[in-house]
């Protein structure tokens, strides 16, 4: 890690009640023992969380505009919600030639041994994927044979109320209002001959 660039450290917790003291203490602290420069990102969220994270959004952006010659984390699970969003976001961070360094788990993806490593979760997630997938069609199919029906159940519309507003001179859009449906639902069902 000599590159003059700086490091992007980025520090996450999963709820607001958590602080990031001890994740910033290590990575601050092995920042200054090898006299790099750099900047603290943050974020709290769940890894679960499928809100934006201001933090990490800042990280890559600094990494695309080339900011950052390394990606510091505190583990893995810190900086991405699952295995399958750290190679995605891995991919980008090691094509644009920025290092991904993990302190805790001691990892650093730009070595041969942390590119096996990379390599070899990338194969998990794919496993794990094909499998999910397999139980999702078999659970389908086993639901279909039993005389299950998938979608959404098509509504009952309410002709008969629909069709007297209408004769009263209602607009489609009054009607839609009056008995809480859509407009294109209403415009559908009254349009036809047989409402006329």
């Amino acid at each position: 890690m000599g590159d003059k660039k700086r490091v992007a450290i980025y520090l996450r917790v999963s709820t607001n009640d958590q602080d990031t003291a001890m994740q910033k203490t290590d990575l601050v602290r092995h920042c200054e023992a090898h006299n790099l420069d750099y900047d603290i990102f943050e974020d709290k969220a769940s890894g679960r969380s499928t809100r934006k994270r201001p933090g990490l959004d800042k990280v890559m952006d600094g990494v695309r505009k080339g900011v950052y010659s390394t990606v510091l984390v505190w583990k893995i699970d810190r900086f991405a919600r699952n295995m399958r969003d750290f190679l995605n976001l891995y991919a980008e961070i090691d094509g644009l030639g920025v290092k991904f360094v993990s302190h805790v788990d001691h990892l650093d993806f730009s070595t041969p041994i942390g590119r096996l490593i990379a390599q070899l979760l990338a194969s998990f997630a794919e496993f794990e994927s094909a499998n999910i997938s397999h139980r999702v069609k078999s659970g389908m199919a086993e639901k279909k044979r039993n005389g299950k029906t998938f979608g959404v159940k098509p509504m009952k519309f309410p002709y008969k109320k629909a069709l007297d507003l209408k004769q009263r001179g209602y607009t489609y859009k009054e009607i839609a209002e009056a008995l809480d449906i859509g407009r294109t639902s209403v415009c559908k069902y009254l349009s036809k001959p047989e409402a006329v």
